[in-house]
């Protein structure tokens, strides 16, 4: 059973304690808060108004990104580190577009596979632009504080990724 298997797997998640669960294409009386956020990321990223992660991300050091994105760690607060590097992506990939499979949480957690597509028409990871459509995907942890994401922990398939465009 892969991943996304055993995540979507309701009874499996019921056993381990999962208040709310959302998987596309399964019905939900109401997603949790917690997949609420969720679907405010996407819609922030697909729009590309940026300005609306202040609604999804606490500000300051409300917010710690627990994941170094691309580069080394910086000074600047996490929430404008994760619009810049955003921005860095939608100018690599201007057709972005970001959607999820599976999304659950508890009362203060909540955790997604995102599914990143777009066209590469600049700069990204070291790679120059190669006109390729690529997918991939990212597994996100967000802990939830004051209705907003206070930490995030996450895994990207940069491996993936860059074997696409380098193929």
């Amino acid at each position: 059973m892969n991943r996304r298997e055993l995540i979507a797997n309701a009874s499996l998640i019921t056993t381990v304690g999962i208040a709310g669960l959302l998987s596309k294409g399964t019905a939900s009386a109401a997603p949790a808060p917690g997949v609420t956020l969720i679907d405010r990321l996407v819609e922030a990223i697909n729009s590309r108004e940026l300005s609306k992660l202040e609604q999804v991300y606490a500000a300051g050091s409300g917010y710690i990104n627990h994941q170094v994105l691309v580069g080394a760690p910086s000074a600047i607060p996490a929430r404008e580190e994760f619009k810049s590097y955003l921005a860095q992506r939608i100018k690599a990939f201007p057709d972005l577009n970001v959607s999820y499979d599976v999304a659950f949480a508890t009362d203060d957690m909540v955790a997604a596979n995102l599914i990143w597509r777009g066209t590469q028409k600049g700069d990204y990871l070291g790679v120059a632009a190669t006109s390729k459509k690529v997918t991939w995907n990212s597994t996100d942890l967000f802990r939830i504080k004051n209705g907003l994401f206070s930490d995030h922990w996450g895994a990207v398939d940069l491996y993936g990724l860059e074997r696409q465009l380098r193929s």
